[in-house]
């Protein structure tokens, strides 16, 4: 077995029976590392049964194995796993333990981090975060002119970022590369979510097109039958925001925007011998894809930047708190 499962094995043994919030075990013999146990349930409950501010009091609240609290306690614990400071080593671990606590294994700083957040959360019960992820196509000189400055190595091929703090000078550079003409505005997707719940938006279509033809023999004929796949034109953003300390929020976003060509260009060829000649569509799309972790002061904005062919895609992330 894996050294880190057995650690986290013999810690869980110990709590089977009665666990207890706050409850720490310490590895021992030099090992500065602990197994602590949080009690999580006010965390992961069904919005449909937090009548105190939702307001339907007499909706029971979800089972305890119910599939949307399982994916809820599944990312309770990767959230606090992405965002722990210091971040986590190969040795260290955050799990759930049943439907109510969270483990931590790990040194007593990432456990004081634990502390802060899940207070943080807890006091934020009631509120939302609101996320607008606005992207832009950024010529080079424009580019060079308002983000290079704020960027490190920004001639490296991989997405870079950069965090502003909701300031006057913030809404003053934001209000300039909006009212640039060599920036344009691809998308502007805005989402309000509950934390620590996962939000998607999809703005788009499916486009369905004929990618091959099976080739069948029916008696002394041969038929051609089409192979009809799809691809997507649109807009697709993931994100799962908490809060990660005194003014601050956890965003991890995942940005996708495919542009297919239309119409879907064709091409005719013959399949067989006594099969005739058919048309067949080969699509062609130009696709951005932006994914990140941040930690944004609230009211902040965060810049994430990569090359795209021949200007820049800019992600604008915005994040507010909404009461």
């Amino acid at each position: 077995m894996n050294r880190l499962l057995l650690t986290l094995s013999c810690s869980l043994l110990a709590w089977s029976a009665a666990p207890l919030s706050g409850q720490e075990i310490p590895l021992g013999l030099g090992d500065p590392r602990v197994v602590r146990l949080h009690h999580v349930a006010d965390l992961v409950r069904s919005p449909q049964a937090d009548g105190d501010h939702l307001g339907d009091a007499g909706v029971a609240a979800a089972a305890d194995d119910h599939p949307w609290l399982e994916e809820q306690r599944a990312l309770l614990a990767d959230f606090v796993a992405t965002f722990v400071e210091p971040p986590l080593a190969d040795n260290e671990a955050v799990r759930m333990l049943g439907p109510e606590h969270l483990v931590v294994l790990g040194r007593p700083e990432q456990q004081a981090w634990v502390d802060r957040a899940l207070l943080e959360q807890r006091a934020a019960l009631g509120t939302q975060i609101g996320v607008e992820i606005r992207v832009l196509a950024v010529a080079k000189d424009a580019f060079a002119e308002h983000f290079a400055p704020l960027l490190d190595e920004a001639d490296t091929w991989r997405p870079l970022q950069h965090v502003l703090a909701d300031s006057e000078a913030t809404r003053r550079f934001v209000g300039a590369v909006m009212a640039d003409p060599r920036i344009d505005s691809v998308t502007a997707p805005r989402l309000v979510v509950l934390p620590l719940q996962r939000a998607t938006v999809t703005v788009g279509e499916p486009l369905s097109y004929v990618r091959d033809y099976e080739i069948h023999r029916a008696g002394h004929r041969l038929m051609a039958e089409p192979v009809v796949d799809q691809v997507f034109d649109g807009i697709k953003v993931d994100t799962i925001c908490g809060f990660v300390g005194a003014g601050a929020i956890g965003v991890v976003f995942d940005y996708q925007h495919f542009d297919v060509e239309r119409p879907i260009p064709t091409f005719e060829t013959d399949l067989a011998i006594g099969a005739g000649s058919v048309e067949i569509h080969l699509p062609a799309w130009q696709e951005v894809h932006l994914e990140q972790k941040l930690v944004m002061p609230k009211g902040g904005y965060a810049i994430v930047s990569a090359p795209d062919r021949d200007h820049y895609a800019v992600a604008l992330v915005h994040t507010f708190v909404v009461r």
